[in-house]
């Protein structure tokens, strides 16, 4: 599997509205969302000195307003570096991780070259936090000099390979299971950063780490009810 793992940075929500159609290995056919506000940067992060596979290619998050038509409640297994057997409960997808291009403010970046899929997210509904001692290190931190040590996980989020506007899927297998992190890092100054991805161009100012994605395989899935 090469996909990276991914440390989430959050930062002032910026307004954008854009309507897209997604279709994932959770749907029978593709259903529209309407993005309302970019939330979320990804950077390929170094996880416990493992390295990284694709260091250009970057994950920007647009959250999705409220759907018009409810999904089921979903049930998933997975496996990754964290477990060899999880179930998560999932509820409604939440934000669309759409790969992109990422430099430092005021150099512009080019749109990702690689192969990394779009990602939606659906929320865990019962994640249980447990104690893990991790160390990160992506380009933020590189650039601070100063790795960033973890000591609890929390199921948070769980991202699926789709289809946006019917664009194929890379890679249907690798999936990413995203943890909320304890502690987190705050920049102060914000790290500003520009971004490109397919649909804008970004300028962020980044001020606080708060998940970790790390890619995982999904053994088995179901609607509840």
């Amino acid at each position: 599997m090469n996909l990276d793992h991914f440390k989430v940075w959050t930062f002032r929500k910026l307004p954008f509205v854009r309507r897209v159609k997604l279709k994932g290995q959770f749907d029978k056919q593709a259903w529209p969302a309407t993005i309302d506000y970019v939330q979320y940067l990804a950077n390929p992060v170094n996880k416990n000195g493992e390295g990284i596979h694709d260091p250009r290619t970057h994950l920007v998050g647009y959250h999705f307003r409220k759907l018009l038509k409810q999904q089921p409640k979903r049930w998933v297994d997975l496996s990754n570096q964290f477990t060899e057997k999880d179930h998560w409960h999932l509820g409604d997808p939440t934000f669309l991780l759409v790969p992109a291009g990422k430099t430092f403010a005021p150099e512009q970046p080019n749109l990702p070259e690689g192969k990394v899929d779009h990602f939606v997210c659906y929320i865990v509904r019962d994640g249980k936090p447990q104690r893990r001692l991790v160390v990160l290190e992506d380009q933020f931190d590189a650039k601070l000099e100063r790795k960033e040590k973890i000591i609890r996980i929390k199921p948070a989020f769980f991202g699926v390979p789709v289809q946006k506007n019917n664009e194929p899927i890379n890679d249907p297998e690798p999936h990413l299971a995203f943890y909320e992190i304890a502690p987190r890092r705050t920049l102060k100054p914000p790290m500003v950063v520009a971004t490109r991805d397919q649909l804008r161009r970004n300028l962020l100012r980044i001020q606080e780490s708060i998940y970790l994605g790390v890619p995982s395989v999904k053994i088995g899935w179901g609607q509840e009810g």
